[in-house]
């Protein structure tokens, strides 16, 4: 079970960044349709995802300084000048392909551990009702930050080739495991471990709201959409 719940918790980081694209576009259409104005349509969505950008170059810096990886310019929030936005950066020096994947990684991981938290401290901790004030900026705040996580073009560089090198060490691994007859039923036995089955059932949960969120606002943007063009 607890191989089958992380399946799903990575086919769900999976549909979360298809649809984190297909949000933004749809959204940005949708205000540019009420405003007339491709800069107040910017600025309106950089408002909108801030609580995500901060944390996703907040966790490139953090990721960096665990690495030791030197940092240089530093611009946490987005600048918007006429009418392109730039958003925050962290410029990071050169280092080796393994610590430059983690940093570019690091958002996607901080970020799912945030969604995760603020879900089991609201819902776990709190027993807050859904229908309240506090659950509608707890949806806002996950809403911002599940479709800022993942990583941009700059962020992915060498990551590709770490990814290679990564599946061709568990290949080797396996492989070796598969000759010398040994089997590792201690992973199985961790993943299938009743907390470790807990945990990722309640992430599988806890992700799938933000899901259903994009759909629904992907849905009714493009309804509006839809009927403004008809």
């Amino acid at each position: 079970m607890g191989a089958q719940f992380t399946v799903i918790l990575l086919a769900e980081l999976l549909i979360l960044f298809l649809f984190s694209r297909a949000v933004t576009g749809s959204l940005a259409g949708m205000i540019h349709l009420f405003t007339r104005s491709r800069k107040l349509s910017i600025s309106l969505l950089v408002i909108l995802f801030l609580p995500g950008t901060i944390i996703h170059e907040l966790a490139h810096l953090l990721s960096a300084g665990m690495m030791m990886v030197p940092v240089g310019e530093i611009e946490i929030l987005p600048k918007i000048e006429n009418d392109s936005v730039h958003l925050g950066s962290v410029e990071v020096a050169q280092t080796d392909i393994f610590r430059r994947a983690i940093i570019g990684l690091a958002p996607l991981f901080f970020g799912t551990g945030v969604i995760l938290s603020l879900f089991w401290i609201a819902f776990g901790l709190f027993s807050l009702p859904l229908l309240s004030w506090w659950s509608a900026v707890l949806m806002y705040l996950v809403f911002a930050i599940s479709n800022t996580m993942f990583s941009s073009r700059k962020d992915m560089e060498g990551i590709a080739v770490f990814l290679s090198v990564l599946f061709f060490l568990i290949l080797a691994v396996a492989g070796a495991f598969y000759i010398s007859g040994f089997s590792p039923a201690f992973l199985l036995e961790m993943l299938n471990a009743s907390k470790t089955v807990s945990f990722f059932y309640k992430a599988d949960l806890f992700l799938a709201i933000p899901i259903m969120v994009d759909l629904g606002l992907w849905g009714i943007a493009k309804i509006i959409l839809g009927l403004k063009s008809a």
